[in-house]
């Protein structure tokens, strides 16, 4: 409701209030005149103005500004150049030369004979060559006998008696160091000799100990047809945990 309409009724009803005081202290006063009914006339409708909603202006649609093509340009047409007209001159032929009749006077020589000079043949000097010394063969050295070969069941022996004497070293087998060398060694007449490394373990400490197994072992004895002889072996020393 608008705030004009409010107020108008606002108005009326503040007029109504104090003419009904008014008649009310009235009848108060004069008390023989009869009560005068009072009518009270109905208030006019007060007119309710809606209010009026707001006119809502259609948008104008937004025409696009028609964008215009840049104008084509013709390239240009590059016509070729009109081809050069050659012209062909005739070949002139060179006039043949007339031949001249030339007179030569052939001037004919005789031939001069020399005496030819004989070469006198001087006789070689004959050289004496020296008488070749004959080489004296010596006679051949008799071949010595073949030496019986180690049986691959002595040379397990041998084998397992260094193993048996090979010692493990204390601190290697506390760090587990494990390895194993080749010791090669003569023996003859129970002896050992020249024992040393031909392959090394990696370890001077193993090393060691297997040239040690290989001279402190007890080699057993030959087979009697190896009794004497020097005997050759190459034997592989072990030292891996859990085997003295």
């Amino acid at each position: 409701m608008p705030k004009a309409a409010i107020g108008a009724l606002g108005f009326e009803l503040l007029l109504l209030f104090v003419l009904a005081i008014t008649l009310a202290h009235q009848v108060r006063q004069a008390p023989d005149v009869p009560a005068v009914q009072m009518m009270l006339l109905p208030t006019p409708p007060v007119a309710v103005h809606k209010p009026v909603p707001p006119t809502v202006q259609p948008k104008t649609p937004v025409v696009p500004t028609p964008v215009k093509p840049p104008p084509v340009v013709p390239k240009p047409v590059h016509h070729a150049p009109p081809p050069k007209v050659v012209h062909h001159r005739p070949a002139v032929k060179p006039a043949k030369p007339v031949p001249r009749h030339v007179v030569r006077h052939v001037v004919v020589h005789k031939p001069v004979h020399h005496p030819r000079k004989v070469a006198v043949a001087h006789p070689l000097p004959v050289h004496r060559m020296a008488p070749i010394p004959v080489k004296q063969v010596a006679p051949a050295k008799p071949t010595p006998p073949a030496k019986p070969t180690v049986s691959n069941a002595y040379r397990s022996e041998v084998r397992h008696a260094i193993q048996s004497a090979a010692t493990y070293p204390y601190a290697a087998k506390i760090s587990q160091i494990t390895g194993k060398a080749r010791v090669s060694f003569m023996y003859k007449a129970g002896h050992v000799l020249d024992a040393h490394i031909i392959v090394s373990s990696g370890v001077a400490m193993l090393d060691q100990a297997a040239l040690s197994a290989v001279k402190d072992a007890t080699i057993p004895s030959p087979p009697n047809n190896l009794i004497g002889d020097e005997l050759n072996f190459k034997v592989w020393v072990r030292f891996y945990l859990g085997r003295t």
